[in-house]
């Protein structure tokens, strides 16, 4: 008979069999004694893994807690720009509108303006950029607030969609005095609204969609959308999501919008939105950062005190907003 292969021989020259045979007749002492060596090593093995499983369940235990409580803390900011699902009803999109002034210094059709309804007053509200009513919108001067009443006339309200006629009315500023154009300090910042009365005007008023103003400002890192429209190169909706960077020492809220392509002209005036299709933030301009595009608007904690307290000052008065003869 052929001798076993080389290493399946014994340190005499006699054959032995693999580890399977063996088993089958006895261990010889050879076998024994390198049984004994692995049996300790795998129990060495063992005691290093308990000391390491051990080591890594304390952590858990540690660690644990802190990180739930960080999760629970930082989810509903978190949650509100990444939730599926989790964006103004498409139903605000009949609620863009875009603006024609006419003024005596000539006619402004720029920018966009929000049409909302306030707890104070029944009657809506049209909310703007005061800046349009400028060199901005095309005139050789700034309107200022305390002269709007003598110096715009109507106001033509005009879905973007072109889905119902066009609103002309009478406009009857609401006095918003601490206000001023971008660019200057004032109390609350760049923003002009008119009466939207539903007994004036050449078409039913009541065919608008007023959105709601929030009571609140969103905080950095919550999304928001701008109602608008804007150009870009991978969008054609109305609805532009941004995220909310900081509200500056000036009052200003800075957003970066998610598609770095998009171009902000003509959109000032138009309304900022949160997630539940409220009104939380005027859109005034536009700056790049590297790549990235940025928005900044005048937030409604900024402009909308003021703007409440003269609605309810106004609101059963029946010559508000007319111009003294």
């Amino acid at each position: 008979m052929g001798q076993a292969p080389a290493e399946a021989r014994g340190r005499n020259g006699a054959s032995r069999r693999p580890w399977a045979a063996s088993h089958e007749g006895g261990f010889d002492r050879e076998s024994r004694d390198s049984a004994a060596s692995r049996w300790q090593r795998t129990a060495a093995t063992l005691r290093g893994r308990w000391r390491w499983a051990w080591l890594v369940l304390g952590l858990v235990v540690i660690w644990a807690p802190a990180a739930t409580l960080y999760a629970i803390r930082s989810w509903p900011r978190d949650a509100a720009a990444t939730r599926s699902g989790n964006s103004p009803p498409a139903s605000v999109v009949a609620s863009a509108y875009v603006p024609t002034f006419e003024t005596s210094l000539g006619d402004v059709a720029a920018g966009g303006i929000a049409v909302v309804t306030l707890d104070e007053c029944a009657t809506p509200v049209a909310i703007s950029a005061l800046h349009l009513l400028g060199p901005s919108g095309g005139l050789s001067r700034q309107v200022e607030p305390e002269v709007l009443g003598r110096v715009v006339r109507t106001l033509t309200i005009d879905r973007i969609d072109l889905g119902s006629e066009p609103l002309t009315i009478p406009a009857r500023a609401i006095p918003m005095p601490n206000t001023a154009p971008l660019g200057k300090k004032s109390r609350d910042g760049d923003v002009v609204a008119f009466w939207v009365d539903a007994s004036t005007g050449n078409a039913d008023a009541s065919a608008l969609q007023p959105l709601r103003l929030a009571t609140t400002t969103p905080a950095p890192g919550e999304r928001v959308w701008l109602l608008a429209f804007a150009n870009t190169t991978s969008d054609e909706s109305m609805l532009h999501p941004a995220t909310v960077e900081a509200r500056n020492d000036d009052g200003l809220l800075w957003y970066r919008f998610k598609d770095p392509s998009i171009t902000l002209n003509g959109t000032s005036g138009a309304a900022m939105l949160n997630a539940a299709g409220e009104v939380v933030a005027i859109n005034l301009a536009g700056a790049k950062d590297g790549k990235a595009a940025l928005g900044c608007g005048n937030p409604v904690t900024r402009f909308g005190p003021a703007l409440r307290e003269a609605v309810r000052k106004g609101c059963n008065d029946e010559n508000r907003g007319r111009p003294e003869a």
